[in-house]
Order: structure tokens, then C-alpha cells, then sequence
């Protein structure tokens, strides 16, 4: 971390760690449901470079997915952009497995 990530972070401590594969040590959650049989947890990071990242959980019961923010993936412009990728991600996950789920019972 550089000096002035440094002062940030000591100052407002709310700025975004990463270890050294390039994986956030501490997004900030903006979604965490939880349902019987199943959660969806999101999670935001910014990078060095302002961008902003999501990590993304999702358990279903019989599957699911998990990722955390990485400086590696693609960023976008606001939180909000982020957010709004992510929900979509999760919404194809969740069509995916329901049509999954159809091809299993014909």
C-alpha cells in the first residue's frame, strides 16, 4: 500500500485491501440475502485506479457460485454500475439453474 492509500485508509477507513494476487481482503457488502434453502451475498471493492469491482455468492440448496473482488476483473465507472452488474450476473445464474433444473426432469 502506498503512503498516501495509507493516510486514506487510517483517515476514512473505508479504503479497499488487497493481497498479493489481487484478491480484496475487505469489500464492502451491499447485499447479503439470505433465504430457506439458499443465500446471494454482493460485494464491492475500488481499485487503485477508481474502478469499482463486485465479488459475488450465491447458494441455491443443490448448487452455487462464489467470487471475490479481484483488481483483475473488468471495472466499472460507479458503485452503482458495479451493483447493477452484479444483480444482473445473478439473475442469469438464476435462470441458468432453473433451466438447468427443466432439462433434468424431461
Amino acid at each position: 500500500m502506498n503512503y498516501e492509500r495509507q493516510s486514506l485508509h487510517s483517515i476514512w477507513g473505508n479504503v479497499n485491501t488487497w493481497n498479493e494476487f489481487g484478491v480484496c481482503l475487505n469489500p464492502k457488502v451491499i447485499i447479503d440475502w439470505r433465504v430457506k434453502g439458499g443465500y446471494l451475498k454482493i460485494k464491492i471493492a475500488q481499485k487503485d485506479n477508481g474502478e469499482y469491482v463486485y465479488g459475488f455468492s450465491l447458494d441455491y440448496g443443490t448448487g452455487g457460485q462464489s467470487f471475490a473482488p479481484s483488481v483483475h476483473d473488468d471495472g466499472y465507472k460507479s458503485e452503482r454500475e458495479a451493483k447493477e452488474a452484479a444483480l444482473q450476473y445473478a439473475m442469469q445464474m438464476h435462470r441458468e439453474k432453473h433451466r438447468m433444473a427443466q432439462i433434468r426432469t424431461q
